[in-house]
């Protein structure tokens, strides 16, 4: 423990001087987003269905180009009485270099989905994996609007199959930079 702690304190000057997005001078450090999102996928008994929910992902960049996120997305619509879905996932982020005023990055996380009734005490808890490509758009220094078009997730089932899923956010991104925000 004493060594994950010692290397982790050695890796903070590496990561106080990263950025991400390529901003002139220093880029951002991390970042927060908040989407909208739809998901169109299948259901237990692999039927098709559309969900609407949201997500919440925080990023922590390591280098210029690549980060750290982490997930949390709650989808839920009438799939059966009330059924939603709870996503925490987390993984790498490549940040790709600016085209036309905007910031390309691709993305992979791992995690977990969990499956709730209304009326019932029935959880469950499966296996995702995901991975996406989106878009940034600087509005502001700190301000950014994010759109991910393209995502799939698939999660496996209790009984075995793997569900496919495809889904799509936007919303906006706050960036914070060390220091005093000075570009």
């Amino acid at each position: 423990m004493k060594g994950i702690l010692l290397a982790a304190l050695l890796a903070l000057p590496s990561v106080a001087s990263s950025q991400a997005i390529a901003f002139p001078g220093h880029g951002p450090v991390g970042s927060l987003t908040a989407t909208a999102s739809y998901m169109y996928g299948e259901s237990q008994d692999l039927t098709a269905h559309t969900l609407w929910g949201w997500s919440a992902v925080p990023e922590f960049n390591i280098t210029r180009r690549i980060g750290v996120q982490a997930e949390i997305g709650s989808y839920y619509e009438h799939i059966s009485p009330g059924q939603s879905r709870l996503v925490l996932s987390a993984g790498p982020r490549y940040n790709f270099a600016p085209k036309f005023k905007f910031w390309p990055f691709a993305y992979a996380e791992g995690g977990e989905m969990r499956l709730t009734f209304k009326g019932s005490n029935y959880r469950d808890w499966d296996p995702v994996a995901r991975v996406g490509v989106g878009f940034e758009r600087r509005l502001a220094r700190n301000i950014s609007v994010t759109v991910i078009p393209a995502e799939y997730l698939a999660h496996n089932l209790d009984s075995g199959p793997w569900v496919h899923n495809f889904s799509a956010h936007a919303g906006f991104t706050y960036n914070f930079y060390r220091g005093h925000g000075h570009e």
